[in-house]
């Protein structure tokens, strides 16, 4: 084997581990718990863009009965309770129900509005100022 065929089939090898590497580097990683916590609740949240609000909603959003949600520096999270029993007739704006029911439906038991969080077409838009 001569110098030159013993470098290409390095830098072969180096290319292939490249993309090996490049691939797995788009899976989510699988975190171990540590020791000890795996009785503690994990839970998942909704990341959603808070063009999904109306202004309205955004300004009064925690003064809605059973609706528990704290200001963040660019929107809200806002607690996606199972237990709790919303219908169309209780006292929320219209575009809350449908978020609540996507979040529940995926398994999240929080949503955190952000306004550079992503929409989704599965939910209205509306302008903001």
């Amino acid at each position: 084997m001569t110098s030159d065929t013993a470098m290409n089939g390095a830098l072969e090898t180096h290319h292939l581990r490249r993309a090996s590497d490049k691939a797995t580097e788009t899976e989510q990683p699988t975190h171990p718990r540590v020791a000890g916590t795996s009785s503690l609740p994990i839970r998942s949240l909704l990341d959603l863009s808070t063009a999904h609000l109306r202004e309205e909603t955004c300004i009064a959003l925690g003064s809605y009965e059973d609706v528990v949600a704290y200001p963040t520096t660019h929107g809200w999270l806002m607690y996606a309770s199972e237990e709790a029993d919303f219908t169309e007739g209780d006292d929320w704006p219209p575009e809350l129900l449908p978020i609540v029911e996507l979040a529940r439906a995926n398994g999240c038991t929080y949503v955190l509005f952000d306004a550079d969080a992503p929409e989704t077409d599965a939910l209205p838009t509306f302008d903001t100022k």
